[in-house]
């Protein structure tokens, strides 16, 4: 089982806002299968807005799917756009206000394409770059649980 991190716009965080205390049942994007993720996986779902990293919430992935194939089966209007969907079970309550501290950030490690680790590159305790969080982040595993501590599990 690996862990990976995936990233809300912030537009599409606040379009959950009144999902708050919910479990997330799927997600779209466009580099789930590309980066790895697959059936059993965790994913902790992250957003930025004006500096601030929000944790909103873990998901287990129970399978990817096309959207193609998603569409057809399932009738999810509200779904954000994607070539893909990650169905989700085992989700920790959605809270789109949590926000990890810089201290836990500067703690993060992530696996980049040849598995090294690398941390998030910071500055007086903020993100250098936004983008540095983007899309799906594969977490070196012993951070994932930096995030769980977080969660309160």
């Amino acid at each position: 089982m690996a862990a990976f991190t995936y990233l809300w716009t912030n537009r599409c965080r606040t379009n959950m806002l009144d999902a708050e205390g919910e479990p997330l049942d799927c997600m779209a994007g466009n580099m789930f299968t590309k980066r790895g993720v697959q059936t059993g996986d965790e994913v902790y779902v992250v957003g930025i807005w004006k500096g601030n990293v929000y944790l909103i919430c873990r998901i287990t992935v129970r399978q990817v799917w096309s959207r193609e194939d998603w569409d057809a089966e399932h009738q999810t209007p509200r779904l954000w756009e994607g070539e893909e969907v990650a169905e989700c079970v085992d989700g920790t309550l959605m809270r789109m206000h949590r926000t990890l501290l810089a201290s836990t950030l500067q703690q993060l490690r992530f696996l980049d394409g040849k598995g090294r680790e690398k941390g998030l590159a910071m500055t007086d305790g903020e993100l250098d770059d936004a983008q540095c969080l983007r899309s799906v982040r594969r977490l070196s595993p012993r951070y994932a649980e930096l995030l769980d501590e977080v969660l309160g599990e």
